[in-house]
């Protein structure tokens, strides 16, 4: 009987440490897969050469030839990281503004006002 009980016992805490380990692995595998594959962002936006599609993660040179030569740009790092601000003034529709932000070389993120 007590052989039995025994059994039953190891056979409970195999079974919950069996979930326990399929759950970490489950929660790692989800979390690398969003690591993987980022999420594209496209912005249309208006700069000196007309209008021009950017998407997150573009590359600065890519940036300069479909919306040309920034009017300011403003460098600063922290640590390994290289941030670059490019910022645009369309005088052609009255003075908008556009603000083009890297890291590390890839657009970080897009705003027009």
């Amino acid at each position: 009987m007590q052989q039995a009980i025994k059994t039953l016992i190891y056979f409970v805490i195999g079974f919950f440490l069996l979930i326990f380990i399929l759950f970490i692995l489950i929660a790692v595998l989800s979390s690398s897969e969003k690591e993987c594959a980022p999420e594209v962002q496209y912005v249309e936006i208006t700069g000196k050469n007309g209008d021009v599609k950017l998407h997150i993660g573009m590359i600065k040179d890519s940036v300069e030839i479909l919306a040309g030569k920034p009017d300011q740009i403003n460098i600063r790092s922290l640590g390994n990281i290289i941030y670059e601000d490019w910022g645009y003034i369309n005088k052609n529709d009255g003075g908008s503004y556009l603000d083009i932000d890297f890291e590390n070389g890839k657009i970080k993120a897009v705003r027009q006002y």
